[in-house]
């Protein structure tokens, strides 16, 4: 454990310094924060983390110092020194968040005991977080204690009814309790090498009915994943769990276990997408608007989030450059960007004009979207085919994915409810694969893949001539 305990002493403090370590509490639909739901940019009052005053002068960081007595003294020594410190918390600072990482950081490495440790402390100095509790939950889940496991669930809920992933959990409870022992036994260290080889990390590909993608590696019992890309040569895997961009590599040996991106390792950024040239890395980052540019009109509790992107070199991804205001990208093979623009009680998705790498203007789709916003004052997580004429999206999550069609006159077709025609209800946020073949989409907490002929299939039938589809 010590040898894992070291190597989180420095994320934990970088994660200190940046301030942008969020929960993942949840507010009705209705709420303008719900936007931000399924990717936990607020904490449990609904109001965005602060960034923290540059010239602020910073105590240390409690949740380092029970790292460093862990790994010098052991868990229970350690404990016993911490119950010291805070009754004695002059110059440290408490920070939930910090110990809420920290202890997913020990259950990453496998280290439950600990992560157990961490949450109960966590509860101990903020019974009001609703967050504390569900984080304390899962780690029981995985020390195989049922008991402690459903109570904190129901605490959660207790103190944040809308609660969304306590809740799925908690209906679901058996099946994912069995698949966290499953997980437990069959469990890969990030970057570690996990031996599957071949597209896709070595999966069956589907056919006209869903299927979990990765389960075990990508899509796990108690994850939170959202967002999910891939590079036109295959070898990259990139997506989001909770607020940390993770990735998986084919390497020669076959593909490595999710594991933090380099560059972005102490932050909290999500929804990656990869152009399909390749040569960008979209990805929604959780800081201030950079100086220079125009602060978005947007409510307070949004906090300070934007767009930001990579761009690749022959050493890796190159450093983050502001691209502007909105969430979740995707583009098509002809370099068109889309994007879900975000408005003070409303989202919309929205073509954007690229200039220099900076998003310069929002357009409308119009055609058969020209009235979606009128009734769905939420549209949001635009994914484009890639070539271009196929767009799905989600409205006001729990309604399902829609699907609309570009006509040869450059028009867009009506919506159509895919969740009508066979695919899961309550799924959102989806991708295309490279290639075209295969559409990713997300639903409570799992990646899920499919066909895209099921997507294609429902074109209306004066298109599917000018396309070739049959």
């Amino acid at each position: 454990m010590k040898a894992h305990i070291m190597r989180l002493v420095l994320m934990v403090v970088a994660l200190t310094v940046s301030g942008f370590l969020f929960s993942a509490g949840h507010h009705s639909k209705d709420h303008p924060s719900a936007i931000f739901e399924e990717i936990g940019l607020f904490n449990d009052g609904g109001m965005a983390v602060p960034h923290p005053a540059q010239d602020q002068p910073s105590k240390s960081s409690a949740a380092e110092r029970l790292t460093t007595a862990i790994n010098e003294h052991g868990l229970d020594t350690a404990l016993k020194l911490f119950s010291e410190l805070r009754e004695n918390s002059g110059g440290y600072d408490f920070n939930r968040n910090e110990f809420n990482t920290l202890g997913h950081k020990l259950l990453d490495n496998q280290e439950y005991e600990a992560a157990v440790a961490v949450f109960n402390l966590n509860t101990e100095m903020f019974p009001d977080s609703p967050d504390v509790y569900y984080n304390l939950a899962k780690a029981c889940m995985y020390t195989s204690d049922r008991v402690c496991a459903e109570k904190n669930l129901k605490v959660t809920l207790v103190k944040n009814p809308n609660h969304y992933y306590a809740k799925r959990i908690l209906d679901d409870f058996d099946r994912r309790f069995e698949r966290v022992s499953q997980e437990r036994e069959k469990f890969y260290l990030p970057g570690e090498q996990t031996g599957l080889k071949g597209p896709y990390l070595g999966q069956k590909p589907p056919g006209l009915t869903a299927e979990i993608f990765a389960p075990g590696i990508v899509s796990k019992a108690l994850g939170q994943v959202v967002g999910c890309t891939f590079s036109p040569d295959g070898t990259e895997i990139i997506f989001s769990q909770y607020m940390t961009i993770m990735a998986c590599r084919l390497e020669k040996e076959g593909w490595t276990a999710p594991k933090s991106i380099v560059f972005l390792e102490n932050e909290r950024a999500h929804e990656p997408h990869i152009t399909l040239d390749g040569k960008k890395l979209y990805f929604g980052w959780a800081r201030p608007t950079p100086e220079g540019f125009p602060k978005p009109a947007r409510p307070k509790e949004w906090g300070d989030y934007g767009i930001y992107y990579c761009e690749r070199t022959t050493e890796g991804w190159g450093k983050p450059k502001y691209a502007g205001y909105g969430m979740y990208v995707t583009s098509s093979r002809d370099g068109r960007v889309y994007i879900t623009e975000m408005q003070e009680s409303s989202a919309h998705i929205k073509r954007v004009i690229v200039e220099n790498g900076i998003f310069v203007k929002f357009k409308e789709l119009g055609g058969g979207l020209g009235r979606i916003h009128q009734d769905f004052p939420r549209t949001a997580h635009p994914s484009i085919s890639p070539d271009g004429r196929t767009i799905l999206f989600d409205v006001e999550r729990g309604y399902g994915l829609f699907a609309a069609y570009l006509d040869e006159s450059g028009k867009w077709s009506k919506p159509v409810n895919l969740c009508e025609h066979g695919l899961l209800e309550g799924s959102f946020s989806g991708t295309y694969s490279p290639d075209g073949k295969y559409y990713f989409f997300h639903n409570e907490g799992d990646v899920y893949w499919i066909s895209s002929k099921f997507i294609e299939r429902l074109r209306p039938d004066n298109q599917k001539a000018h396309i070739g589809f049959k």
